[in-house]
């Protein structure tokens, strides 16, 4: 029950805040952003308050996180929402096996419930966030379209204070609101203005 988490420039001062979710791979990532405002036990949520005018997103969103994993093996997909106050559009995602965790050319064991910080990105898009939507960013483990379908049940235990999501916004960043303070107090760290290269 409750509500989705908030999106905010400005780190969370409370590192002790933890967020977990269970795996489902045949529950499709359209149906995992429907009521995306609403909790939801095989994802979390995070979004924006309303967008005061029209935002410009160009590049690859990256996602962080440090988080541990009850098994040796599960998937982790993140994906970049468009919320209009009735209907989510995903407007990019993109997936990591966990145990590429060091490297994108190998893979290293992970050791269940120990945990490690994760970090990928997401495809490349150009789009405009309208005045009046929101942004949302959504966490998963499977997705049925696009990543191999495990057994149920993986648990990913999410360190919220140790997160973030860069988004490659074009413009003034001021534009992005702050914190939705009616919110769970889920935040991810922050959003910065910064493209792949300067990340380079």
């Amino acid at each position: 029950e409750g509500s989705s988490g908030s999106l905010s420039l400005y780190p969370l001062k409370d590192k002790s805040i933890m967020e977990s979710f269970s795996d489902d791979a045949f529950i499709t990532a359209e149906n995992l952003v429907v009521n995306i405002e609403e909790n939801h036990s095989n994802r979390l949520a995070f979004l924006t308050n309303e967008l005061s005018e029209d935002l410009l997103l160009s590049g690859a969103p990256i996602v962080k996180i440090r988080a541990s994993i009850d098994k040796p093996v599960t998937n982790l997909t993140a994906m970049l929402i468009d919320y209009d106050g009735e209907s989510s559009k995903i407007i990019t995602r993109g997936w990591m096996d966990p145990q590429n965790y060091e490297s994108i050319s190998y893979s290293k064991p992970i050791t269940p419930n120990e945990e490690y910080t994760f970090e990928w990105g997401m495809q490349p898009n150009d789009y405009v966030f309208k005045a009046g939507h929101k942004i949302g960013i959504v966490i998963m483990q499977s997705d049925y379209s696009y990543t191999i379908r495990p057994k149920a049940g993986t648990i990913l235990n999410v360190s919220l204070g140790d997160s973030e999501v860069i988004l490659p916004i074009v413009g003034n960043l001021d534009e992005v609101p702050e914190v939705d303070k009616s919110g769970l107090q889920e935040v991810l760290d922050e959003i910065k203005s910064e493209n792949l290269e300067e990340r380079a």
